[in-house]
């Protein structure tokens, strides 16, 4: 789901002020929602409400797992990120996420998924990477270590759930 810059720089902002309210430097979100409802700071508009159930499907398009005949754990429903054109009036182009199940999604569409999700998880990791050097610079200014961290998946680690196969 896509908010305005603007959007989420208030939402920020309103949990600066929780922290500063409540005096704790760590926050649960729903804490921060109900401070903010209870507040009158925030609200939700028919167009909230959509998203909200869009986001409910998507996670429940996301989660549906089998086990395979192999005795993976693997997601059922997979989806594609693709551009059309604006909707209602809208020239400026809209992006979409389509979903379909795997046993019924053309062959286009799966592969077309998996190199998208390859290409996420990439982007993730680097973004681990960069944080990861933030978050030892911030450690190393305060006279900690920095944290050691590898990012070779080759072999699993004892934090990563074992797979058959």
């Amino acid at each position: 789901m896509r908010y305005s810059k603007e959007r989420l720089e208030s939402y920020r902002n309103i949990i600066d002020r929780f922290c500063l309210a409540t005096g704790q430097t760590q926050y649960e979100v729903s804490q921060v929602a109900a401070w903010a409802i209870d507040r009158g700071e925030v609200a939700l508009s028919q167009d909230d409400l959509r998203h909200y159930h869009a986001e409910i499907f998507r996670e429940a398009s996301r989660t549906h797992t089998i086990t395979d005949r192999h005795g993976n754990k693997v997601r059922v429903r997979h989806c594609v990120e693709v551009t059309v054109n604006g909707e209602q009036g809208f020239d400026k182009p809209v992006q979409k996420t389509l979903w379909a199940h795997a046993d019924e999604a053309p062959t286009s569409f799966l592969i077309e998924s998996l190199r998208q999700r390859r290409s996420r998880c990439a982007a993730d990791i680097r973004q681990l990477k960069a944080d990861l050097g933030h978050i030892n610079e911030i450690l190393q200014a305060r006279g900690h270590r920095p944290i050691q961290m590898t990012f070779d998946f080759s072999s699993p680690d004892e934090a990563e759930p074992k797979t058959a196969g």
